[in-house]
């Protein structure tokens, strides 16, 4: 049984790590779109973290905060043992995080439409990009020769 699931990952594997199923075309898209989302990204950050300020949040009590939310797993469970102002605070800040990251995602898509792409194409370039060297050195050349 277990040598059949390997024999059903193996083509798509195979697949995944094929440097040319990719074209020039789709390799400069790519720069283009990560170049366009990182920035939009920053800009996204850069809304959080004024967010953050005017809601007088230091870069301190964020992290602990964060901290204490991974330790336990659920915001229910660290709330009663903020000071109310803060948890409050703290709340509207992460809410509007969640909108930005949702503008984030919304972004990427409607780039993804214009270039044609879909999410599973999108998806599995960069699972191939991260497996498969001869498509990371390929990219390198073509992002090296723009910037020439």
């Amino acid at each position: 049984m277990r040598y059949l699931v390997l024999l059903l990952f193996i083509p798509i594997w195979g697949w995944a790590q094929n440097s040319e199923a990719y074209s020039d075309e789709d390799l400069k898209n790519y720069l283009e779109l990560s170049h366009k989302l990182n920035a939009f990204k920053a800009a996204q950050m850069e809304f959080a973290h004024r967010m953050q300020s005017e809601l007088q949040i230091s870069d301190r009590e964020m992290q602990q905060t964060i901290g204490l939310l991974k330790k336990r797993g659920n915001w229910d469970l660290v709330k009663p043992d903020l000071d109310e102002d803060f948890a409050t605070r703290f709340d509207s800040l992460m809410t509007y995080r969640a909108f930005l990251k949702d503008r984030v995602k919304s972004y990427l898509s409607q780039e993804l439409v214009l270039l044609g792409w879909t999410e599973d194409f999108y998806q599995h370039f960069l699972l191939t990009l991260e497996a498969d060297p001869a498509l990371q050195e390929r990219i390198l050349k073509i992002k090296n020769s723009n910037s020439q």
